[in-house]
């Protein structure tokens, strides 16, 4: 049973990676749906940067104690049960989801005339794509 730590933790963290999500999503549609002149907020820009520092930092670190061949290490965070690795992939999966959307979009889709607007879109997913292929090499024990 979790105790009043873990249960505050795991909450903090999700509601973390909720927070990036919801941001990195809105940015992609206020994008989207941008026709002629768009800003985006300081405070957006600065959400967006510290959260995704601090999701990132997460799971590289959950990947990084985890062997490739068994399931996500949580103990670290004093969780350990069959529950807590469930939401340790979904976790995972939704900040490779959010990242590639991030990457996709801001690399592929956004209009070149956007760019200078949405330059954070264009920056959150390109230091996503770098800090996946650290989360990679850590979750795989690739040493360069």
């Amino acid at each position: 049973m979790p105790n009043f730590k873990t249960t505050i933790l795991a909450l903090l963290t999700i509601l973390m990676l909720a927070l990036y999500a919801g941001l990195v999503v809105s940015l992609i549609f206020q994008a989207a749906n941008c026709h002629g002149t768009c800003e985006v907020e300081q405070r957006t820009i600065f959400a967006v940067n510290s959260v995704q520092s601090l999701v990132s930092a997460l799971v590289i670190s959950v990947l990084a104690i985890s062997k490739s061949e068994h399931s996500l290490n949580l103990q670290f965070l004093g969780i350990a049960s069959p529950q807590a690795e469930k939401v340790a992939i979904a976790y995972v999966l939704t900040w490779l989801l959010v990242g590639s959307a991030a990457f996709v979009y801001g690399q592929f889709i956004l209009p070149e005339a956007q760019i200078k607007m949405f330059s954070i879109l264009v920056d959150v997913g390109t230091a996503w794509f770098g800090l996946a292929i650290a989360a990679a090499y850590a979750y795989l024990g690739i040493k360069p």
